[in-house]
């Protein structure tokens, strides 16, 4: 049987500090569009973060702390997108029925907490490299809340049995 299923994306800047080889110096911050052209390697660094813990199919979904919340979604996947030549971060969320204006908002702060406090924090804790620099890549409506915003309202998908049609 088809299930109807619906998709919202938020979105926050990101921000990246370089590690300098050298430890006698300070690390220091480089904009997003600088590391544009590397979105597909650090969406494998992100992709890779839930394969470690057994929850690549959900994503921030496995950690809901809001259970009506988590019978509405199916999955919240963290990924980076270039806008404008600057990479920003996407959270794609699949929801199983649209989320009320309320509900958008509890997800919106269950989200900014996961950013702060939970993956996100994890993720940020440890530098990675991409393009051959070692980086701290974070969230940055961890720092403001306000900044996390709904950029896409849920639109209807049909899924088959085939996929997604």
């Amino acid at each position: 049987m088809a299930e109807n299923k619906f998709e919202m994306k938020f979105r926050c800047p990101l921000e990246f500090v370089v590690e300098p080889e050298d430890v006698e110096k300070d690390s220091y911050e480089v904009p997003a569009s600088d590391f544009a052209k590397h979105a597909d390697e650090i969406n494998k660094l992100i992709r890779e973060s839930f394969e470690y813990d057994g929850t690549e199919k959900y994503g921030l979904a496995a950690y809901l702390n809001d259970d009506n919340l988590a019978e509405k979604i199916v999955s919240i996947i963290p990924s980076v997108e270039n806008v404008d030549g600057a990479l920003h971060s996407a959270l794609n969320v699949v929801l199983r029925e649209e989320l009320t204006d309320s509900e958008k908002e509890r997800l919106r702060k269950n989200l900014i907490e996961q950013l702060e406090d939970g993956w996100g924090w994890e993720f940020n804790e440890d530098s990675v490299t991409v393009g051959g620099e070692e980086v701290f890549i974070a969230f940055l409506c961890a720092k403001d809340g306000e900044r996390l915003r709904v950029v896409d309202s849920a639109g209807a998908i049909n899924q088959t049995m085939g996929g997604l049609s």
